[in-house]
């Protein structure tokens, strides 16, 4: 009996050295790790605000009964930036300046366009501002004499006045906040071009108006941190 629980002991012993070795000799399996959300790493918030009109108008004379006006405006605006985070961060500000035709015909177009890149001190706040080209119209007011003379020599002059619009006009603007090639947040000028600023890929569908140029628009101001 001694000899048959020694032998019992010895199987069991063996066999949990065995189940012992095999589990120290598996490799580690590597856990799955979560990818970093870029969006959470930037604790940035803006605000977008119009601070100029920049309008200009200049009256040409056509001659007897004819002028026009022609009306120039290049509205600055002035973006916010705030870094809530006590690290500091570098973001990109772009911003589209679009037009349409002052009859309202035809589609909205990118008029303008920039972008602008933007160090953030931890904590602190930057001020960016920028004008886009102008956005020009023209107004032609004409006025057309008739003169009908009758069989007694008497006669009369009638007068037939027209006004014609022509040029664009500002539709609205879309500013966006990008990092690490991830848009962090946008503004709008009106709630109509709220796709324009959450899906980038539709502006790429709009033509183009006379203010669209290469590079930045020209900047008011550097950025300024308080």
């Amino acid at each position: 009996m001694k000899h048959i629980s020694l032998a019992c002991f010895t199987v069991c012993s063996l066999f949990a050295i065995r189940s012992f070795a095999q589990l120290t000799l598996q490799p580690a399996q590597p856990q799955p790790s979560r990818p970093p959300d870029p969006l959470k790493k930037h604790s940035v918030g803006f605000d977008v605000k119009n601070v100029g009109s920049g309008s200009a108008a200049k009256v040409s004379s056509l001659g007897a009964g004819s002028k026009t006006q022609t009306d120039a405006s290049a509205p600055s605006y002035e973006v916010t930036i705030r870094n809530f985070s006590p690290q500091p961060d570098t973001v990109t500000l772009e911003w589209f300046i679009f037009s349409k035709s002052v009859d309202g015909r035809g589609p909205i177009r990118v008029h303008d366009r920039g972008s602008q890149s933007v160090a953030l001190e931890g904590g602190k706040t930057v001020t960016v501002t920028f004008q886009p080209n102008p956005i020009v119209r023209q107004t032609r007011d004409s006025t057309t004499y008739t003169t009908q003379t009758y069989t007694d020599g008497s006669h009369t002059t009638t007068a037939e006045s027209s006004r014609t619009r022509t040029g664009m006009k500002l539709a609205g603007w879309v500013v966006r906040l990008q990092a690490d090639g991830q848009m962090i947040g946008y503004k709008v000028s009106d709630p109509s071009f709220e796709d324009y600023g959450k899906y980038p890929e539709k502006i790429q569908n709009l033509g183009t108006g006379a203010g669209q140029r290469a590079g930045f628009p020209p900047q008011l101001g550097g950025p300024q941190t308080r």
